[in-house]
């Protein structure tokens, strides 16, 4: 369970600006997030990873996320997302199949965009 203060403390980083979109690279979308005791100026990267079954996996460079399951910078972020799927901004929430995954429709040794070359030999 989300304690209140982590709540109010992610909410506060959405209002002060703190937490921004960076940009889409697949099916990840990175943040940059700052905020914290150590120093205000340092950034860092929070990425929300959209797998196969639309589960969004939450990961971040901050300290506070190497010994916890959450930190406020995700929390943050994932206020954000919320506010903006949907909207004119890249953000979205669903799995996107992109050329480069292997489509599933062909047998387990083929994938897809890659060419078989078979040697002179053959």
């Amino acid at each position: 369970m989300i304690s209140e203060v982590m709540v109010a403390r992610a909410k506060k980083l959405v209002d002060d600006g703190d937490v921004e979109y960076h940009h889409t690279n697949g099916n990840a979308h990175i943040f940059i997030g700052r905020g914290h005791n150590v120093s205000k100026d340092k950034e860092y990267e929070i990425k929300a990873e959209i797998q196969q079954d639309n589960k969004i996996d939450w990961y971040c460079d901050c300290h506070h996320a190497q010994f916890n399951d959450e930190c406020k910078h995700m929390l943050a972020c994932q206020i954000l997302m919320n506010q903006w799927v949907g909207t004119n901004k890249e953000l979205r929430d669903e799995y996107k199949a992109l050329s480069i995954d292997v489509d599933k429709n062909h047998h387990d040794d083929e994938v897809v965009g890659k060419i078989k070359i078979e040697s002179d030999d053959d």
